[in-house]
């Protein structure tokens, strides 16, 4: 019976804390959107983090870090200047503030990509290794 007890009571917590999170997710969406448009952006579409960003779903996708612009192969333009969004540490950048990187600048940004992915498999063997 007890057992039965603590089940419910581990979903009920677990829908509340899915709802907060819902709401925050929420509020944060209202508070990008409406610092974006105070300065001056008309298109603004936001990425649906339940999809990757390869997804059809994030294809008209106009604001986003400078780490994702980067794996997308555009690079912020020089003297560009991220958003700071209240309540969030994420600083974010519209579309029109990057370009298209040149063919030079892609295979750069390949090469960095692969090094960071390579660092990242090495870091979880050791970890695996360790336990």
């Amino acid at each position: 019976m007890q057992s039965m007890i603590d089940q419910a009571v581990q979903r009920i917590l677990a829908l509340k804390a899915e709802e907060a999170k819902a709401d925050r997710t929420g509020t944060m969406h209202k508070a990008i959107t409406s610092a974006f448009s105070k300065a001056g952006y008309k298109n603004i579409q936001l990425l649906d983090a339940s999809k990757p960003l390869s997804a059809k779903e994030n294809e008209g996708v106009t604001i986003l870090t400078f780490q994702k612009w980067f794996e997308l192969g555009r690079r912020v333009k020089e003297g560009e200047h991220a958003l700071r969004i209240r309540g969030c540490h994420l600083r974010l950048y519209h579309r029109d503030q990057t370009r298209i990187a040149s063919p030079q600048e892609r295979k750069e940004n390949f090469a960095k990509l692969q090094e960071r992915a390579a660092r990242r498999e090495a870091k979880g063997q050791a970890a695996e290794a360790q336990a």
